[in-house]
């Protein structure tokens, strides 16, 4: 698993592309759910760094989600996950989970168009 950074927190390119590192290799499927909520808050929470969130526990992820106001609402940088396996189905994981409720509407643009140009993407393959 990794994180892509290659926008700031205000949503501006940042000129070049980063991939983090993030978390270790998975191995059991009931540890995925986990390592997806702490790339998330990883990525909503640019002013740490990426690998403070790999030991947290579900609690003080939404701790942080609550609490926290640095944390930013909505990011285009994402996480990567790479799932091997002779027997795997391919995956693609967009989190869009609680869309745009009472949000404002520059957060409700920018989720539509973070939609459109990953529906854009994978309509490609």
């Amino acid at each position: 698993m990794s994180i892509r950074l290659e926008f700031d927190e205000h949503g501006q390119p940042l000129g070049k592309i980063d991939e983090v590192p993030f978390d270790k290799r998975i191995t059991k499927s009931e540890d995925v759910e986990l390592a997806l909520r702490r790339a998330q808050t990883a990525v909503l929470n640019l002013h740490s760094p990426a690998m403070y969130f790999v030991a947290l526990e579900e609690q003080e992820l939404s701790n942080i989600a609550v609490n926290n106001p640095k944390a930013l609402r909505f990011s285009k940088n994402v996480a990567c996950v790479d799932v091997e396996g002779p027997d795997v189905t391919e995956l693609l994981f967009l989190d869009l989970r609680g869309i745009i409720q009472n949000a404002d509407p520059a957060a409700v643009g920018l989720v539509e168009n973070l939609v459109v140009s990953h529906i854009k993407v994978t309509a490609c393959f």
